[in-house]
């Protein structure tokens, strides 16, 4: 199964492949309606207050969804959270997307 971010991968335009699930670093403050219309196809994993708004910990956050629900391909556009889930997710290809140098991943 597929997973795919919100901010720099849905918002710019990867269109998903179902099946497939979402996983964002979005906090529950930011369910919204574009979340709610995201879950008419898919599963949306919002980030819980436990896991700090920062890079690292929304890298481990995703990692721990991505684990669980058995993801394989995981689309990114962060390279700090993208070389965190790929190093807790060995089984798990992250795809790099968006303005991020693809150099530093």
């Amino acid at each position: 199964m597929r997973g795919y971010d919100i901010d720099g991968v849905l918002t710019a335009g990867i269109v998903p492949v179902k099946p497939y699930v979402v996983i964002t670093g979005r906090g529950a403050d930011k369910d919204d309606a574009y979340v709610e219309s995201l879950r008419k196809d898919a599963e949306v994993y919002l980030r819980p207050p436990e896991y700090p708004h920062t890079p690292i910990s929304i890298g481990y956050f995703k990692a721990s969804i991505i684990n669980k629900l058995g993801v394989t391909k995981f689309f990114e556009n962060n390279v700090q959270e993208a070389i965190i889930i790929q190093i807790n997710c060995p089984e798990c290809v992250v795809e790099l997307v968006g303005d991020e140098d693809p150099e530093n991943f």
